[in-house]
This record gives C-alpha cells, sequence and structure tokens, in this order.
C-alpha cells in the first residue's frame, strides 16, 4: 500500500478558495480534497447558482472578465464540518473529478479559523 500525503491549506482572508486550488496547478489532480465549511460559506457569498440534493451541492458561477465559468460538486459532511469536493469543471483549475484511491489529500481551511 503507497503513502497518501496528507496537507493541511490555509487560504487567506481576502483569496478565494478555488483561486488557491488554480495555484496549485497540477498538484491537485488525483487527490481528494475537503473544503471546511468556513471556505464553502466563503465560495457562497459570490455563487450563481447553489443546488442542494441529498447531501451534495452543486456552486455554479458565470464567467467573468477576470475568471472562467466553473461549477464544482461537493458532499457535505456536516458533522466533522468538512466538504468533499467530487467534481470541478473551470478551465483553470486541473482538478476534474474525485479518484477512487488518491495520491494526495488536501484540507483547505480559511485564515483565522480553527
Amino acid at each position: 500500500m503507497s503513502n497518501i500525503i496528507a496537507e493541511f491549506i490555509t487560504c487567506p482572508k481576502d483569496k478565494c478558495p478555488l483561486d488557491v486550488l488554480a495555484d496549485m496547478g497540477k498538484e491537485v489532480v488525483g487527490a481528494w480534497i475537503f473544503l471546511h465549511e468556513d471556505a464553502v460559506k466563503k465560495l457562497a457569498k459570490s455563487v450563481d447558482d447553489d443546488f442542494y440534493d441529498d447531501g451534495y451541492r452543486e456552486m455554479y458561477w458565470e464567467e467573468t472578465e477576470k475568471y472562467p465559468s466553473t461549477t464544482i460538486k461537493l458532499e457535505e459532511l456536516k458533522k466533522i464540518k468538512w466538504n468533499l469536493i467530487h467534481m470541478i469543471d473551470a478551465s483553470d483549475i486541473a482538478f476534474k473529478t474525485i479518484p477512487e484511491k488518491p495520491e494526495k489529500i488536501f484540507y483547505i481551511r480559511m485564515e483565522g479559523k480553527e
């Protein structure tokens, strides 16, 4: 069995968690990515469409001059305050779908949160 690398990443208050993922480039491919509920709340402040379905949440942002259109699908794990990303559709983020067996695990939370 291979060793899986787990890393906690703190997103600066003035930055979007999706920008952090974009900055990570191909490092996010083959990973499981968890967003803390505080990071999801930050995303929700700017979302254009937000859908819930049986423990899953899909968020959508329309294309702007600065950013491509983006869709993200999360599994809400409320008991542990983390959300597992299942899918991201954005031209500037290398992660696309959750792998069955991760090579890495990233936990992203907002600065100033425990």
